[in-house]
């Protein structure tokens, strides 16, 4: 006869619970480099699937068990338990090769995020899921064929007439992958998080607008060719880039800019006069205006207007060869009436709140998981016009 449980049968929130821990414990025994085989003898299964079963979660794993488990891959409780602690998500930092060790310090920090979310969301009725698609794509692609399947992308989520403005919201509704907005370290412009049930997008909100948007397509990429292609832990923009990562720059930078969206700053003068395309191409200076000017109605960086119009054959061999990239300035004054992001998102407010208001999470516990004070917690929910669900100073 089967153990008790770790939960009563009839809370109806055995499911998510036998998945995490499941989970759980497929990343203690990985993380123990032990295979399915020798932890089932170990635990005197019969066989190796019976073990399989529990980390799929398609089985409930016994008390005992559990007490087992705990011995034998030396992990405490809480480890397998709390929905609340990161376990076993794979990340992967877009950040300057310097971020080694602020990297290190952020993981605890977006990992509880990313657990958070996704333990809000289970315990409030609102499953999350995995991504119900990846890209068409392999390693053998071409740039091109990479590029294409963004094009095909935007024109299937209705991108236009500014992908960079329309992406993240797209990216939640339709994917169910939430994009977070939060505060790291200058060195780390975001990162992609995947989980067994769950992928994420996080932001580093305190980036210029232009970068934050690309990044957040660059991100996309990796999480739609995760399984296929995985990116490296680090990926540090400042090196030599990967065959991958010139990929995630390929699509991020078709998706937002695909040609159906950038073809009329080609064929008629919307930005300057005498676009330098024409027979009566202007100056050097006339030319990177243009290139400031299509980026500025993009709200993406100039560089990445100017290699998206280099790669598609656009400009005059003549005109590129005179680039100045110190000219291509606009993205670095980001305008004072366009405020960063909120922290997070609404939805992750909104769950966070009713996890408050409904008694399910403690105040203090809340500002750790956060890292913020509890004041920090207020002035959170005031941003968003939300009422602070619990006693505040102010």
């Amino acid at each position: 006869m089967m153990a008790d449980s770790i939960l009563p049968r009839d809370t109806g929130k055995n499911a998510d619970f036998d998945l995490m821990l499941g989970h759980r414990v497929r990343s203690a025994r990985e993380e123990s480099r032990m295979s399915q085989a020798e932890l089932s003898g170990l635990l005197g299964f019969e066989n190796r699937q019976v073990l399989s079963n529990i980390e799929s979660g398609k089985r409930k794993l016994g008390v005992d068990e559990l007490l087992k488990l705990m011995q034998l891959l030396r992990k405490e409780l809480e480890y397998f338990t709390d929905p609340l602690r990161p376990v076993g998500e794979q990340i992967s930092w877009r950040a300057d090769a310097r971020a080694g060790d602020m990297v290190f310090a952020c993981k605890s920090y977006v990992g509880g995020i990313v657990a958070a979310y996704r333990a809000f969301a289970n315990q409030l009725g609102e499953p999350v899921r995995p991504p119900h698609i990846q890209l068409a794509v392999s390693k053998r692609s071409s740039l091109e064929e990479v590029a294409n399947a963004a094009e095909r992308l935007a024109d299937n989520w209705n991108l236009a007439p500014v992908p960079a403005q329309s992406l993240p919201k797209a990216i939640e509704q339709r994917l169910g992958v939430p994009v977070l907005y939060v505060d790291t370290p200058p060195a780390i412009s975001g990162a992609a998080t995947k989980m067994a049930d769950l992928a994420v997008i996080l932001i580093n909100r305190n980036e210029p607008l232009f970068r934050q948007v690309y990044d957040v397509a660059h991100e996309l990429f990796h999480v739609l060719t995760w399984e296929k292609m995985p990116p490296k832990e680090l990926d540090a923009v400042q090196e030599k880039k990967s065959r991958i990562e010139q990929f995630a720059d390929a699509f991020a930078g078709a998706l937002l800019m695909p040609r159906a969206v950038i073809e009329p700053f080609r064929e008629f003068d919307s930005v300057i006069e005498n676009p330098p395309w024409s027979d009566e191409a202007g100056s050097e200076g006339e030319f990177h205006s243009w290139i400031n000017g299509v980026a500025r109605k993009l709200a993406v960086s100039s560089e990445a207007v100017y290699y998206r119009f280099k790669n598609l054959g656009w400009l005059d061999p003549r005109e590129a060869l005179h680039i100045d990239f110190e000219r291509l300035k606009w993205q670095g004054r980001q305008p004072q009436e366009v405020e960063k992001p909120k922290l997070y998102s609404e939805k992750f407010v909104d769950m966070l709140h009713r996890m408050l208001d409904g008694g399910r999470i403690s105040v203090r516990r809340a500002a750790r998981l956060l890292n913020c004070t509890i004041e920090d917690l207020a002035e959170l929910f005031r941003s968003y016009g939300r009422k602070v669900p619990f006693p505040s100073e102010s």
